[in-house]
């Protein structure tokens, strides 16, 4: 089989796909925690039960998503479907998790576990068969590896796009009413979300899909899978790890409007640490890609723990050696 080269046209469509990922991504890791405690009401210890909870079915449904995808069968292809079939329910989950209803205290805290457990799903249900499908748009690897390249830059672009807009966003559109500027900007994320899912699907196309030959069940993938030890460390490895982006993520408007008391910072300082991990990404290859990959992973897993925890020393008022 001849080698399949991608246009540049489509390489970008397919990494606007993760612009619409992270348009959404980047905007609850930042600021959904601080939206439910400070804004809708719900008490930090329903809010961490939640993000817990939802952390544990979101182990069980990613590898679930992943059979079925492995198993679809459609005109369009097996995995670039569901950019179309699952964009707008995507895009109508995100503004969901942002509405503060009316239905009293138990009711908003049954809403706010119902909602963002459906954003998870269809997280989920997007995401996955989109990581999947850059295997089938080629069989040229370092074809793939550019079209990462161009995946990476674009969703990198959608979190500081997020990043830069959010807060403003919200501040115009509530004009006051912080409820009603925080449902408007999800919702702004959300159209923009499926705009670009519908442009990703309408402009790539799956290429090298293999036959389906899987005979046994879902439920079969799965312990099979849980029978590999490899995926077991790295399963443990990405949940911490998580865990860790998660809570660094969404702490960083509590700790800047009040550790700092410097409300007008919060985009300043969520626009640096974007800026900060592209440079960050930009030099990983040429500067350490030469030596062994999982013994620098270790290294700079605790370069960057013991960075974070030394924040806790630096005083919340020296404004440059807090952004440093």
């Amino acid at each position: 089989m001849n080698t399949i080269k991608l246009s540049v046209k489509e390489k970008i469509a397919y990494g606007l796909g993760d612009t619409g990922c992270n348009f959404v991504w980047q905007t609850v890791m930042l600021f959904l925690a601080y939206f439910y405690t400070d804004i809708y009401g719900l008490s930090p210890a329903h809010m961490g039960t939640m993000f817990l909870l939802v952390r544990f079915i979101d182990a069980v449904t990613d590898p679930i998503m992943g059979s079925i995808v492995d198993r679809t069968k459609s005109k369009h292809g097996r995995y670039r479907p569901y950019l179309l079939w699952m964009a707008i329910p995507f895009g109508g989950a995100c503004m969901a998790a942002f509405f503060t209803p009316d239905f009293g205290e138990t009711g908003k805290i049954i809403y706010a576990y119902v909602s963002y457990i459906f954003l998870t799903l269809m997280y989920t249900a997007i995401n996955v068969p989109y990581c999947a499908m850059a295997n089938a748009m080629t069989n040229d690897s370092k074809e793939r590896t550019s079209l990462q390249s161009y995946r990476f830059a674009l969703s990198t672009a959608g979190g500081l796009v997020v990043a830069m807009v959010a807060l403003p966003l919200v501040d115009v559109i509530g004009q006051g009413d912080v409820q009603k500027g925080y449902m408007g900007a999800m919702a702004v994320m959300g159209l923009g979300a499926i705009a670009l899912f519908f442009f990703s699907f309408a402009n790539t196309t799956e290429r090298c899909v293999p036959e389906i030959e899987e005979k046994q069940s879902v439920w079969d993938d799965l312990k099979l899978l849980m029978k590999n030890n490899q995926w077991r460390v790295l399963f443990i490895v990405n949940v911490v790890l998580l865990t860790g982006i998660v809570l660094k993520g969404a702490s960083t408007m509590y700790y800047v409007n009040t550790v700092m008391g410097r409300a007008d910072l919060a985009t300043a300082f969520m626009v640096t640490g974007m800026l900060a991990n592209i440079v960050g990404a930009i030099f990983s290859a040429p500067v350490l890609g030469k030596y062994d990959k999982p013994k620098v992973y270790r290294a700079l897993i605790v370069a960057s723990g013991f960075l974070s925890a030394v924040l806790f020393l630096v005083d919340p008022q020296n404004v440059f050696m807090v952004f440093a």
